[in-house]
């Protein structure tokens, strides 16, 4: 895939930090259904 794309390995930097983002906000957005879920 790599070799397809050319991608330098620098590329994976911001790939990373974009799907760390990704995962903190759907985490956040399930806690936040949870939390507000009434009882």
């Amino acid at each position: 895939m790599g070799h397809k794309l050319g991608l330098p390995i620098s590329d994976i930097g911001p790939l990373r930090s974009g799907y760390v983002t990704l995962t903190a906000g759907s985490v956040a957005g399930l806690a936040a259904l949870v939390l507000g879920r009434p009882r």
